[in-house]
């Protein structure tokens, strides 16, 4: 089973091969006191990594492939909700999410809004 692990900078460059990370992680240096940024790891790999900015942005959330569909993307998701909960104003947490997508964040309570952007 996975563990989540507060996110260092050591830890983030093992996770150079999961896409966005680096400029997700600059932001996180820029502003540390405005995000929560966080890596799941098993077996000393990092599996995945999650980034909400402002407390109410879900900018980032990858699982590694070999890694999906074993609760990892769901508890870095409920993780991050719970640590953004109280720090931001819109009192929600707002995300882009792929078509594929979707279905993931509903079962986890997010609700879709319209939208004309398409995501790979």
């Amino acid at each position: 089973m996975a563990r989540v692990v507060t996110v260092s900078i050591e830890s983030m460059h093992r996770a150079g091969a999961i896409e966005n990370v680096t400029q997700n992680l600059e932001i996180w240096c820029r502003t540390p006191e405005q995000c929560f940024h966080f890596v799941a790891e098993s077996e000393g790999e990092v599996v995945g990594v999650i980034l909400v900015k402002y407390f109410w942005n879900l900018c980032s959330l990858f699982v590694a492939p070999e890694a999906q569909r074993c609760g990892i993307g769901k508890k870095l998701v409920h993780l991050a909700t719970h640590a953004c909960r109280g720090k931001s104003p819109k009192q929600a947490i707002y995300l882009n999410a792929a078509a594929s997508a979707v279905s993931f964040y509903k079962a986890l309570g997010f609700v879709p809004r319209e939208s004309n952007q398409q995501l790979p």
